[in-house]
């Protein structure tokens, strides 16, 4: 399949092989709660 792709998401694919870490993505989604309780 990645015959498929275009150069520049090939290089995507590669670049960020590293995953959220538990404690920031409990941060990013505390984040994300309080921006929709705060927008009502």
């Amino acid at each position: 399949m990645p015959e498929m792709l275009f150069d520049s998401q090939r290089n995507q694919s590669t670049a960020n092989p590293k995953q959220i870490k538990p404690e920031k993505n409990r941060e990013l989604h505390q984040a994300a709660i309080d921006c929709i309780i705060t927008a009502g």
